[in-house]
């Protein structure tokens, strides 16, 4: 589910069950960096987020920012 919910949020869900290609991955990285901005207001507020792997991917498939 979450696979699903990040790509519908990068327009890519037409990629769900596409196997690993170079060109699959042009496109993944295409549209996180075009679509996926970068947060900081929750570490001005003093709440970190989490940086472990699946959180993020959460937050983003949430419709949040990334964190760098």
């Amino acid at each position: 589910m979450l696979l699903a919910d990040y790509l519908a949020r990068l327009g890519l869900a037409h990629l769900q069950g596409e196997p690993p290609s170079a060109t699959v991955l042009q496109q993944l990285h295409r549209a996180h960096v075009a679509t996926v901005p970068y947060e900081t207001v929750d570490l001005v507020l003093g709440r970190p987020p989490a940086l472990e792997g699946r959180a993020s991917a959460e937050r983003v498939a949430a419709g949040r920012g990334g964190y760098c």
